[in-house]
């Protein structure tokens, strides 16, 4: 069974641009040296543990709609970086006084359609 459809990155790593990588069942990254496979794994693991962390504070919290949470440097030891700011493309986290949003978007299925 296909769980994963495709991948959207933006501002992450390598990948400064929105580009999309379509997953196949079975997925395999191929592809010459420094050309973004484990960039794309790591991208993978820091969405996973984003949910992961986004499901914990909602079981844990009153609130009727938790829209967002956030994640700290202890959050995301699943993905090995030296520093957080390196997730950022070209290590560039804001611009002036706006912060870069680093974008990860996986397409999952759920109630047999694809949904971001």
């Amino acid at each position: 069974m296909r769980l994963l459809h495709y991948l959207e990155i933006q501002n992450f790593k390598r990948f400064g641009d929105k580009q999309r990588i379509e997953l196949d069942h079975p997925a395999v990254l191929i592809g010459p040296n420094n050309c973004g496979k484990t960039t794309a794994i790591q991208a993978i693991a820091l969405w996973s543990q984003a949910v992961k962390t986004w499901l914990d504070a909602k079981r844990n919290s009153s609130a009727k709609e938790r829209t967002a949470t956030a994640l700290n440097r202890l959050n995301i030891v699943a993905v090995p970086v030296q520093r957080t700011r390196y997730f950022w493309h070209n290590t560039h986290v804001r611009t002036g006084s706006m912060d870069i949003p680093l974008l990860i978007t996986l397409g999952v299925m759920h109630d047999n359609k694809v949904e971001p």
